[in-house]
């Protein structure tokens, strides 16, 4: 995301990340991807369309952080209604695959960017058509987390964003805050939890060329090896491994560090 594609607000967070589980585009409205391209018009003139002429007019996605999501849309109109209609949101329960409303008739816009839903806690939510039509063309995720977290183990910092590296000692104060930034997970159970993936964070070198800032362990990949492309600034490479925890990989003695990012 990139240019105007993205909310002229004050100190508005960085981008956060965000999976859609589910959209139905009946192959003539956009795709549900458009939300994140930094175009704000539309590809099929309808945009990312809910309502309720289909039954399966709802938007499932997972959010990776606590957020708050932007929203923009154009205007559409046709004999069965025209846009802007709010929406309702519903979140998944951590031990129930039902989802419980928590907010009805959320109102939208038109042609303007707008806030949608703010101060989300990590997890599932579903977005639903109250009556036609509400339009998206796009998405601003952002994060509102302030706090990363490392582990700190003879005096070398470790990362805790899906992976367990050996980060080194920082040369200043402002590399460190990079690494809360770039290495850092915003849950601190994460280091509790069973993981099977692992994330490799890139940056890119002087020729424009975008490399692992680790090495990956091949022999750990279980199957294929995945490209995270969060946007023109944010790439990782990911792969399922077996199930580990970081807890298990840290020794008797080490620190939970946290600093404020933002």
């Amino acid at each position: 995301m990139s240019g105007i594609a993205k909310p002229n607000i004050k100190k508005l967070g960085k981008e956060g990340k965000i999976t859609f589980l589910f959209y139905n585009d009946e192959n003539r409205f956009d795709k549900i991807e458009t939300l994140f391209d930094g175009n704000l018009n539309t590809h099929t003139g309808y945009g990312v369309l809910l309502s309720p002429t289909n039954s399966d007019r709802k938007i499932i996605f997972e959010l990776h952080q606590k957020s708050n999501i932007w929203a923009y849309g154009q205007k559409y109109t046709d004999g069965g209604g025209s846009t802007p209609k709010p929406v309702s949101l519903y979140e998944k329960s951590n031990n129930d695959e039902d989802f419980k409303l928590i907010q009805s008739n959320i109102p939208t816009k038109d042609n303007e960017w707008y806030l949608l839903a703010n101060n989300l806690e990590k997890g599932i939510y579903k977005m639903t058509y109250t009556s036609a039509y509400t339009m998206f063309t796009e998405w601003y995720v952002e994060d509102i987390n302030p706090y990363r977290c490392l582990i700190n183990q003879n005096l070398n910092y470790y990362s805790t964003k899906s992976n367990f590296i050996n980060l080194g000692q920082p040369i200043d104060n402002i590399e460190l805050k990079n690494w809360y930034n770039k290495y850092g997970a915003d849950d601190v159970n994460i280091i509790t939890q069973n993981l099977n993936n692992k994330e490799f964070p890139m940056s890119k070198d002087e020729s424009g060329i975008w490399k692992t800032d680790f090495q990956l362990d091949m022999n750990e990949v279980i199957d294929s090896i995945e490209l995270i492309d969060t946007d023109e600034n944010n790439k990782s490479i990911k792969y399922n491994c077996n199930d580990y925890k970081i807890l298990d990989l840290c020794d008797d003695q080490f620190k939970l560090t946290m600093c404020k990012t933002k």
